[in-house]
């Protein structure tokens, strides 16, 4: 068919598979042509104009974001990238007839984090992740003080598989991945569990499982338990209480906020809003209006000295 239609050598050409299963493309489109299951092991004529495309599913928080591309000329291999999700290429010409030429290009992945017009996602990812170098998107976990208080701490240079949430303006943005010696942040304390590799579904085990939602009532980003049954996506996180924690009752967690990348305290609340009359301590704990030290009322703290 070559020498019929002049189409000249036909180049061995291997597509995505030097890539990882968990990494690979949703799809993967040669000249609009989908390749099944994202893989091409092949030949392609020498001097033709390739369009290559690829694309993964929000959900999966990976965005193909370019391809590397290795041509090896009588076995000496060089190795180019292309930034992009969709590249246009010329297969190589050989520049004598002994000359042997294969190209080897596999997409080039990096996590990506989609966030709401409410600021705020629930994030994990099965990659090291770096958040120094980005001003306007941050990363927190949740840790504890003393048994009784909440709090969120900002991380930068985080290990695989932890439980963040992310804040930052609305739309998708590209996380870079932590290079394998760089030491990450301490997050032991971490109460928040990550679903990078697969959905979690709650259990009736005693435990408390709370996911992160926006009130429309509170105006604010918090967390909301969730039912035995209630399925958490993968690449997500939530949070964890045991049931023996203190906390374990209330329906409700809302962070008071962050200055200066120091923590604060998360609000806990038993209703969907707060009345006027109800009173908490710093527990979380209903109390009334005698009790001495600083208490909640609708929503802010009070120091209260009945003596």
């Amino acid at each position: 068919m070559s020498a019929q239609w002049g189409l000249g050598t036909a180049i061995p050409v291997t597509i995505n598979q030097d890539v990882d299963a968990t990494d690979m493309p949703n799809e993967v489109l040669v000249n609009d042509i989908k390749l099944t299951k994202g893989v091409f092991d092949g030949k392609l004529f020498e001097g033709r104009e390739i369009t290559l495309e690829g694309n993964t599913e929000v959900e999966r928080n990976l965005a193909v974001t370019g391809w590397e591309i290795k041509t090896t000329t009588d076995g000496v291999e060089v190795t180019s990238t292309i930034d992009g999700a969709t590249i246009p290429f010329t297969v190589p010409v050989p520049n004598t007839d002994s000359e042997c030429i294969s190209l080897c290009i596999n997409a080039i992945m990096k996590p990506q984090v989609t966030i709401g017009q409410r600021g705020a996602v629930s994030f994990s990812s099965t990659k090291p992740l770096d958040f120094t170098g980005l001003t306007d998107v941050k990363a927190y976990i949740v840790t504890e003080k003393n048994g009784s208080k909440f709090m969120k701490k900002q991380v930068f240079k985080v290990p695989a598989e932890t439980g963040l949430v992310i804040e930052g303006p609305e739309g998708s943005h590209i996380i870079p991945v932590a290079c394998a010696d760089v030491t990450p942040n301490d997050v032991s304390g971490n109460l928040l569990k990550p679903t990078a590799k697969a959905p979690f579904t709650v259990p009736e085990d005693g435990n408390v499982y709370y996911g992160l939602f926006y009130s429309t009532v509170q105006n604010k980003v918090g967390f909301q338990k969730k039912d035995k049954g209630f399925t958490f996506g993968k690449g997500k996180s939530y949070l964890l209480l045991s049931q023996q924690h203190q906390a374990k009752d209330l329906t409700e967690l809302f962070y008071d906020g962050i200055i200066d990348g120091i923590a604060t305290n998360i609000q806990g609340a038993n209703n969907h809003t707060w009345t006027e009359g109800q009173v908490y301590n710093l527990n979380g704990q209903r109390v009334d209006k005698n009790y001495n030290g600083v208490i909640i009322v609708n929503g802010k703290k009070v120091i209260n000295n009945r003596k």
